[in-house]
C-alpha cells in the first residue's frame, strides 16, 4: 500500500473511534459556563482579578480589553462558554471545578500565560453541545492513541542481511 491509502486508512479509523466515542457519550452532562481572562503579565492577572472580584463589574468585558487572543481548552478571552469539567485539562480543571456560580478563581498559571476563571453559571444537567462532543471525543481518542503508543513494545531483532548492512555501512561510516 502506498503512505497516501495509510493516511486515508487512519482518517477512516479516527472518524469511526470519534463517533463510536461520541455514541457513548452521555446526553446531558453537569457543566460550567466559564469565562478566561488571559495574560502574559502576573501583575495584570492579579490586577484583573482584583477588577473583577467587585461587585457589578462585567468580567467579559474587562477580560476582552485586557487579554491576549491565545487560546486554552477552547476557552475564548471574554466570552462565556459552557463546558464539560472533562474538556478541561490540569490547572484549569482544578481551577474551574472549584467554583460555585459568580466566583472568580485565583491567577492560575496555565503555560505562558496567567488566567483568571469566572463560573458564571453551573447546570448539574444540561445538554451536551455538539462542540463539546467533539472535545470529548477528540481528547478520547489522543488517550487512547498515546496509551497505544505507550504499550507498543517494538521487536528489536534484525535479519542478518539488514544487520551487515547496518554493520558495514551505516556504523562503519562512524
Amino acid at each position: 500500500k502506498t503512505e497516501l491509502d495509510a493516511v486515508i486508512m487512519a482518517g477512516l479509523y479516527e472518524d469511526r473511534l470519534s463517533t463510536k466515542f461520541k455514541d457513548e457519550l452521555p446526553k446531558t452532562a453537569a457543566q460550567v459556563n466559564v469565562a478566561v481572562a488571559r495574560t502574559s503579565d502576573e501583575a495584570l492577572a492579579n490586577q484583573i482579578r482584583s477588577i473583577v472580584s467587585r461587585p457589578n463589574v462585567d468580567f467579559s468585558q474587562v477580560a476582552s480589553q485586557n487579554s491576549v487572543s491565545a487560546s486554552t481548552g477552547g476557552l475564548k478571552t471574554g466570552a462565556p462558554l459552557w463546558v464539560t469539567l472533562d474538556e478541561l485539562d490540569g490547572p484549569t480543571k482544578d481551577a474551574v471545578q472549584k467554583l460555585k456560580a459568580g466566583e472568580v478563581s485565583p491567577v492560575v498559571k496555565v503555560g505562558d500565560y496567567y488566567e483568571v476563571y469566572k463560573a458564571i453559571e453551573l447546570s448539574a444537567d444540561r445538554e451536551v453541545t455538539d462542540a463539546s462532543k467533539d472535545n470529548l471525543a477528540n481528547k478520547k481518542i489522543l488517550d487512547w492513541l498515546n496509551k497505544a503508543v505507550a504499550d507498543l513494545k517494538p521487536e528489536r531483532t534484525l535479519d542478518k542481511t539488514r544487520e551487515d548492512w547496518i554493520t558495514n555501512h551505516a556504523v562503519a561510516d562512524y
